[in-house]
């Protein structure tokens, strides 16, 4: 037995380096020959599980090595308790994300070895990876118990804190709470407290944690008294103690700590916030509460360099009501002492919204009148030359204190036209200006610093977003604005605020093949592909980009699979530090993250895009039947949505939302209102396809379509009795949906004639005939509107979304459904069921002669030239500094026309 354990780690070795070096084939081989030599050995099919869950599919053939899976549960029956075979298989189960398997198999090598004596690095794997298989399944009661037997037998500190922690952690939002918390509270007076060990700062805020979250704001109080000497900085404590006085409404308490470490740190923003919120609820009296603010600013102000006093005296100002010339001064001192700085605009902004547009109008021309005019290239190159140049950064700075004034002008442009009704005049002569200085600019960074790397931005980068936000304000916006960002974008190739304007403005004209190469500059990585997919992934499902789709979707998908695996591992790890008060920060990360909405749409998303384009029903019907569509949201779902708009507002201030209709076959706009109903919505209908697949009881999919689908398709307006598209354009999505749901409602009467005998139902047979008649007359006619709408709009990019949504959604599923029930009709001759049949190959065949008007369609836009016409138009939307760029415009134009013609290639492989 020892000569062959020796023989199999010997073997293993040789697996596990051909493993490392990702050398698959060799390692597959290496595996499936140690398995027929021992094919019982637990050891041997954990490092099969190992291989075959992360080897790729080409190399890692399952038919030879197993499925990870089912080699795991075969170990997990098995019962081990070596810790090579234990490894192995926790990390087998972590990748495939089964923590019930986890928990079960380390739970049983704990029971089975907690008592006798083995090594220490055995007892603490399985301790440790039991411990964190709890929190990998939120299994906190189990925790807690643990972590009890784990303080009875070794009597460390950690464990009675960990116990502490598995019972805080069961407070879940639900009536039980406050026993919970209560007992965590007792927990730690027994067990911790009376023990002495209550050591450090970390668990002592996280015990306070525990109080206010049981709202005993009193014993919080009295324990941060005892033990706030624990503290290693005083105005932390003394924060901590502010947040008590106001959450026990004691204002004065509250109010005079804030005030006292404002003294000691006069540029806090959120504390200057904190000190007015209790002022305010402290004293009724505006001449009290400016009396006491301003006492406390003027001493605060003494240090002209920091913002928060100055800014904190325009707030206070806000909140009085005060008049309107006070904080036209306020406002104009904080420009005299800050206008070089960057900042200053988004400083003051809040503020300047509150002017009357009389005033504003006074502070723009105060500011202009103050503001130095640029240097010009001349002066400098002359400068240069003889060494004169001096100090460099007032030449920055005064392009700060420019950029400043013109945000201060499109402000006060962009109020007035607002109240106005009217828009902006002479946008664009500002934008042409804007984007002469930042020629200017650049040339003369250059000069200053000749050999400067492209780096993440230039000086003069804000003048360029600042003459786009000018031209977000003409017709043709996106013409005009991507020629100076593509411009910009070749000398400050790493200045992501170009990059996501770019992004934008290619979004609006449909050309998504420019935006997603943007977004992959970007170097999107980890949480980012949930907060900022958004960008782009839409318009790639919008544009029949199906691949560039899957590739983000891949990664969406790669992200939330690390997160589930790795958390529970760092939670664990901040539970061996101490660092008690993040393990809940995590888990609740985790939890967010396992909830949002960016995930459900893109599994959803991913799995229209396979129904798109399989290539037969049989397909559909295998991969759909055997699918797991439990991961997709139900009406239960508490979606989470994670979206990173700040990084959209960045580079441009004055921009608003766009809100303007979108179609639904783009799965709407990710920052929709309606986002998770249409999210769901797609789901759901997944779900009901499945059924019908798996022929499941017509009850069961009516049920769905009642109580899911119709009020859902209410609340987001896409159900209408008119649905003339002629006269209502907006009505396009409304149809698509009403004739999935009728292609839906026909499952019914099919159901009625599976398995019977047509002598016993032949009295019911001419009614469902002529009832399937009927409703297939008005998925024809429906159709066919729904056709002459998009026929009509097919010379614009516009129709490419409509065109996706009918061909790859709506016809797709029509003709799915209606030959699915044609091979369930009963093979019984009859009249009435040679009617049936008939009716149903006739809608069957108007769809497929749909999908051949769609072929010739494509293949006759795809001949026309229209580059010249659409090149022309590019041209006379110019500023005057590019219209003799014409190679530049010719390649921007290639860009786009390009991705057009990508879509419309996608749709023609889709409708063959």
């Amino acid at each position: 037995d020892r000569t062959r354990a020796v023989h199999i780690n010997n073997k293993i070795r040789q697996i596990l380096e051909a493993f490392d070096a990702q050398q698959w084939v060799q390692a597959r081989k290496l595996t499936v020959r140690l398995r027929k030599e021992s094919p019982n050995s637990a050891l041997v099919k954990s490092v099969a599980a190992l291989v075959a869950c992360h080897a790729p599919p080409t190399a890692a053939k399952t038919e030879a090595l197993g499925s990870p899976l089912e080699l795991a549960e075969d170990v997990v029956k098995a019962k081990p308790t070596d810790l090579q075979t234990l490894q192995y298989l926790c990390t087998v189960l972590k990748v495939i994300n089964r923590s019930d398997l986890l928990c079960t198999v380390m739970k049983n090598a704990w029971d089975e070895l907690k008592n006798k004596l083995i090594d220490a690095d055995t007892m603490n794997f399985i301790k440790d990876q039991l411990f964190t298989a709890y929190l990998r399944g939120h299994s906190f009661i189990q925790q807690q118990q643990l972590a009890r037997e784990l303080y009875v037998k070794f009597k460390e500190p950690k464990y009675a804190w960990w116990a502490v922690i598995g019972t805080a952690l069961q407070a879940n939002g639900t009536s039980s709470d406050q026993l919970k918390l209560s007992l965590a509270d007792q927990m730690v007076e027994s067990m911790i407290i009376k023990s002495n060990y209550l050591t450090t700062q970390q668990e002592l805020e996280f015990y306070i944690g525990i109080l206010e979250q049981a709202k005993n704001f009193t014993k919080a109080q009295k324990v941060l008294a005892d033990f706030g000497s624990l503290f290693k900085l005083e105005h932390q404590k003394l924060l901590l103690l502010a947040k008590l006085h106001v959450s026990q409404n004691q204002w004065k308490e509250a109010n005079d700590i804030y005030h006292d470490l404002l003294i000691s740190n006069s540029d806090s923003w959120d504390i200057y916030l904190h000190y007015l919120d209790t002022l305010f609820n402290l004293h009724s009296s505006v001449e009290e509460i400016r009396k006491k603010a301003t006492e406390l600013l003027q001493s605060t102000q003494k240090n002209v360099g920091l913002r928060g006093p100055f800014l904190a005296e325009m707030e206070l100002e806000k909140r009085l009501k005060g008049e309107d010339n006070r904080m036209l001064s306020l406002i104009e001192d904080y420009i005299k002492k800050f206008s070089s700085k960057r900042c200053c605009f988004r400083d003051i902004s809040p503020y300047l919204k509150l002017l009357p547009l009389s005033l504003l109008n006074t502070l723009c021309q105060n500011v202009k009148n103050s503001t130095l005019p640029l240097e010009t290239l001349d002066t400098v190159s002359k400068l240069k030359e003889t060494n004169e140049l001096g100090d460099q950064n007032s030449i920055f700075q005064k392009v700060h204190k420019k950029t400043f004034l013109e945000e201060l002008i499109l402000c006060k442009a962009e109020i007035e036209s607002a109240q106005s009704g009217k828009p902006i005049e002479n946008s664009r002569n500002y934008a042409e200006e804007l984007f002469k200085s930042y020629l200017t600019q650049r040339e003369i960074e250059r000069i200053i610093k000749p050999d400067k790397e492209i780096t993440e931005s230039s000086v003069a980068d804000t003048l360029v977003l600042l003459s786009v936000a000018f031209l977000e304000h003409c017709d043709q916006k996106a013409f005009q604005c991507i020629p100076i960002l593509e411009h910009v974008h070749l000398d400050s190739i790493h200045n992501y605020q170009i990059s996501l304007a770019l992004i934008k403005f290619y979004r609006e004209i449909g050309a998504a093949t420019p935006s997603y190469e943007m977004f992959k500059a970007l170097d999107i990585k980890h949480v980012q592909y949930d907060t900022l997919s958004y960008l782009i992934l839409d318009d790639l499902l919008r544009y029949a980009h199906f691949n560039e789709a899957k590739a983000v979707i891949h990664g969406i998908q790669m992200f939330h699979s690390e997160n589930v695996r790795v958390t529970p591992d760092y939670a664990y790890k901040a539970h061996l530090h101490g660092s008690y008060t993040k393990i809940k920060e995590l888990l609740e990360f985790k939890q967010r993250l396992e909830r949002s909405v960016t995930l459900y749409s893109a599994v959803t998303e991913l799995w229209y895009i396979r129904l798109a384009l399989s290539p037969s029903l049989d397909e559909v019907v295998q991969f759909l039947t055997g699918a797991d569509l439990t991961v997709l949201p139900s009406k239960d779902t508490k979606f989470s949505i994670n979206h990173d708009t700040t990084v959209t507002e960045n580079w441009n201030l004055h921009s608003e939302p766009n809100n303007k209709d979108t179609l639904i076959a783009s799965t709407s706009a990710r920052l929709s209102p309606h986002q998770t109903k249409l999210v769901l919505l797609r789901a759901t209908f997944l779900k009901i396809l499945q059924l019908i697949f798996q022929l499941k009881p017509e009850s069961d999919v009516r049920s769905m379509l009642e109580s899911e689908i119709n009020p859902l398709l209410e609340e987001l307006s896409l159900r209408s009795e008119n649905l003339s598209l002629s006269e209502n354009p907006k009505l396009f999505d409304a149809a698509n949906w009403k004739l999935v749901c009728d292609v839906v409602q026909i499952y019914g009467p099919i159901m009625e004639l599976k398995g019977k005998n047509l002598n016993s139902i032949a009295d019911k047979l001419n009614t469902l005939s002529s009832s399937l008649e009927e409703v297939l007359t008005k998925i024809t006619s429906l159709s066919e509107q729904i056709w002459n709408y998009i026929n009509n709009t097919i010379s614009s990019y516009e129709c490419i979304p409509a065109l996706n949504m009918f061909l790859g959604t709506t016809s797709n599923i029509v003709c799915l459904c209606i030959m699915h029930y044609i091979s369930q009709l009963p093979q019984q001759r009859g009249k009435q069921i040679g009617a049936i049949k008939s009716s149903l190959n006739k809608t069957l065949n108007s769809f497929k002669s749909l999908f051949s008007r769609a072929q010739k369609l494509l293949t006759s836009q795809l001949k026309v030239e229209r580059k010249e016409a659409s090149y022309e138009l590019l041209v006379s939307h110019q500023l005057e500094y590019f219209k003799t760029q014409e190679d530049f415009l010719r390649k921007i134009h290639d860009k786009i026309t390009k991705s057009h013609y990508n879509s419309l290639n996608s749709l023609l492989e889709l409708s063959k």
